[in-house]
């Protein structure tokens, strides 16, 4: 009878002992796109020469009628720019003054509103996706390099990387543009 004890007890331990071992390897072998990246900081820039940006693309047609506005914000000033073409042609730019105190509040309400919260994407590539709607990009440079990316798009939440408040975010970024209506009237891509 002890020698039955020891023979289970010993059974216990190889089967928990394997155990383990099928959970360390299932957990080595997860892709890494399944473990989540450390988030960015959008308030971490408030300091420094930075530029966030917000793109909205119209619906995808013929080279001739694509449309895009982009929207960038530094510490120093705001810029509106109405893109021509899936290249990017700047085909009109307003630039307005900006200070330090504005664009430190300006990143705060963008922190609130999760500019940097990323989700797990329907997609890894935004090329092609709400062909009938709007797409919308949210970037993070300084210095030149890519802070972050996200993407979203106007036909589904579950769509893009972004993981924030898509309206908050647009109506934000629109107001740093003091006419922004004006400018963007006719583009139907609001």
């Amino acid at each position: 009878m002890l020698m039955n004890r020891y023979g289970l007890a010993l059974l216990g331990a190889i089967i928990a002992v394997i155990v383990i071992v099928v959970l360390i390897a299932v957990r080595l072998m997860t892709p890494s796109a399944d473990i989540p990246v450390e988030q960015v900081d959008v308030t971490d820039y408030v300091d420094t020469s930075a530029t966030v940006r917000y793109t909205v693309q119209g619906n995808i047609v013929g080279q001739d009628e694509f449309n895009a506005v982009r929207i960038s914000v530094t510490k120093g000033r705001r810029t509106v720019e109405q893109l021509s073409g899936y290249t990017g042609s700047v085909v009109n730019r307003q630039t307005y003054p900006n200070n330090q105190a504005a664009f430190e509040a300006f990143l705060y309400a963008l922190d609130k509103a999760g500019y940097t919260e990323e989700q797990v994407a329907r997609s890894d590539d935004e090329r092609g996706m709400c062909p009938f709607g709007r797409r919308f990009i949210m970037e993070i440079e300084e210095e030149g390099d890519e802070v972050s990316r996200l993407w979203a798009t106007s036909c589904s939440r579950r769509d893009g990387s972004f993981g924030g408040d898509m309206s908050t975010v647009r109506k934000l970024f629109e107001a740093q543009i003091t006419d922004y209506r004006d400018l963007t009237s006719g583009l139907g891509i609001r």
